[in-house]
């Protein structure tokens, strides 16, 4: 999930490291594929229950899997949003175990996406670039 207080600041961080950010599963927490208009409260239910936030460890490692084998990523980076812990995939090691079965390396970043005082612009930075780094020489 963003930081949204840092979106340009974070992608000038990548764009000055020569990385993407190609998929994330916070796009799929608000949006709602299984509704429909012509049955909006039955759908409505259905679409809720499909959020990727709601949805066990287990399908989220599933859909994690998948997104590293189509978009060939390199290493995944979790943000442990304080005040979202449902969108921040990096609690109960979730992030570990998809480090041990697939290979592809993590880094969690600590922070929030809309309260600054929980953001170290400096050990963001530093982090990341110590991370990228090691994913250049993994390769």
């Amino acid at each position: 999930m963003p930081v949204w207080g840092r979106l340009r600041q974070h992608s000038e961080l990548f764009s000055c490291l020569k990385a993407n950010v190609v998929a994330s599963t916070y796009c799929s927490s608000w949006i709602f594929p299984a509704f429909d208009e012509s049955d909006p409260v039955r759908s409505m239910a259905k679409a809720y229950l499909e959020l990727f936030i709601v949805r066990s460890d287990t399908y989220k490692e599933g859909y994690i899997k998948t997104m590293l084998s189509k978009f060939g990523i390199d290493g995944i980076i979790y943000h442990d949003a304080k005040t979202c812990p449902y969108n921040s995939n990096s609690r109960y090691g979730m992030h570990q175990r998809l480090e041990k079965e697939t290979g592809i390396p993590h880094l969690v970043i600590s922070g929030d996406l809309n309260d600054m005082r929980c953001v170290s612009d400096e050990q963001t930075k530093t982090n990341v670039e110590a991370f990228i780094e090691q994913l250049e020489e993994g390769k």
